[in-house]
């Protein structure tokens, strides 16, 4: 597994990925970090589980990660709840590789051809580096990364949270995002969709010690062996029914 290559490494199909209906809000969403919206509340949370590594492969994950999601005719909303009992990052700089710390990433493939899609990486500074990957090139190292980084979304607004309990210890973080569809111009397809549509989109987790005394856990929601392998991105079907509905 190589976050810096682009390598197709399943002949899965689609119809075999996770799969999660995105429902609609039935009343705006306030960008602010803060999950309290009643479509958040009765939205279901798909669960990142942990993906192989050395060198304590059978531990359960240290700490979990939830995301959910909502929509509505101008945005894409993401939620992230991020277990994390230290929460720590350094990098401010727009647009610098964020996984060399603690981060959270979503690829997004509006077109489900892998042949243009968002990579996004956001820390605990609520700082992003965002990218337009062109999946033609199958051996991309950072220099041209670096070079697909140059695209930004335009009008992406995020929030994040950090949580303590009682004793004032790190508890975890909430991330917040609302993505314009018009931010999906590349995408051969229209947008916003029609109930019923999808895209294909999933979601990691670098969970890194900041001491380094336990090894780095990675997780997903779509078990892949690269994070650049769209046809093993999980599908996001949108429905009608708002989520307060259930």
């Amino acid at each position: 597994m190589q976050h810096s290559h682009f390598t197709v490494t399943s002949t899965t199909t689609a119809q075999t990925m996770p799969v999660y209906q995105v429902r609609r809000s039935s009343a705006p969403i306030q960008i602010d970090g803060v999950l309290d919206e009643w479509d958040w509340i009765a939205a279901e949370r798909l669960q990142c589980r942990k993906f192989s590594h050395e060198p304590e492969d059978e531990k359960p994950l240290r700490e979990q990660t939830q995301v959910a999601g909502l929509w509505d005719d101008k945005n894409l909303y993401l939620a992230f709840v991020i277990q994390d009992r230290e929460i720590w990052s350094t990098i401010d700089e727009p647009g610098a590789r964020l996984f060399p710390e603690e981060c959270v990433e979503f690829f997004l493939d509006p077109d489900g051809t892998g042949e243009r899609y968002v990579e996004a990486q956001i820390n605990s500074r609520n700082n992003i580096r965002d990218l337009l990957v062109d999946g033609s090139i199958k051996s991309s190292g950072y220099a041209e990364f670096d070079r697909m980084a140059l695209w930004d979304f335009r009008q992406l607004k995020k929030a994040m949270r950090i949580y303590e309990d009682d004793k004032g210890r790190h508890a975890g973080w909430t991330l917040e995002l609302a993505i314009p569809w018009r931010e999906l111009s590349f995408s051969r397809r229209t947008w916003p969709p029609q109930p019923g549509d999808e895209l294909r989109i999933n979601f990691y987790r670098y969970e890194r010690p900041r001491s380094g005394d336990l090894p780095l856990e990675l997780s997903a929601w779509s078990p892949v062996l690269d994070f650049h392998d769209p046809s093993r991105f999980g599908r996001f079907v949108f429905v009608a029914e708002p989520a307060g509905s259930r």
